[in-house]
């Protein structure tokens, strides 16, 4: 009797969810996986591609992070062979603070020489998010 129940309530549940799938697909086209990969890299509006490399530019163990934010701002940077980044431009205007913030953390800075050995920095112009503490 057990099992015949469990069998019933699985049938009805199945089907129950199967029209709501169904009903899904209807309402909301698919995009295909090739369509995707194109739309990403188009910019639209003055907005830059994917980033492809997360820096931190002012982390510090040895300081306390207590009431700070963490802010991602992503910018277009060129980046020389010695690991130093220069800011070409911002996907969006900044305020002042920061990008003063960011120079100041950018003179200190360097990408590590073997992430530019590797391959996994290229050295040029690079699409990337400047990750750091805002205490504002």
């Amino acid at each position: 009797m057990k099992k015949m129940l469990i069998t019933l309530l699985l049938a009805i549940s199945t089907g129950s969810h199967a029209t709501v799938l169904k009903n899904a697909t209807d309402t909301f086209p698919l995009v295909s996986l090739q369509q995707k990969k194109v739309n990403d890299n188009i910019t639209q509006d003055g907005k830059l591609p994917k980033a492809s490399v997360i820096f931190w530019i002012d982390l510090d163990k040895s300081k306390s992070n207590s009431g700070k934010t963490i802010r991602n701002v992503k910018a277009k940077v060129s980046i020389n062979k010695e690991g130093k980044i220069k800011v070409l431009e911002y996907n969006k205007k900044q305020p002042l603070l920061i990008t003063n913030k960011i120079d100041k953390c950018l003179k200190i800075f360097r990408v590590k020489p073997e992430w530019i050995a590797s391959g996994r920095v290229k050295v040029g112009e690079n699409i990337v998010f400047l990750r750091f503490l805002d205490e504002y």
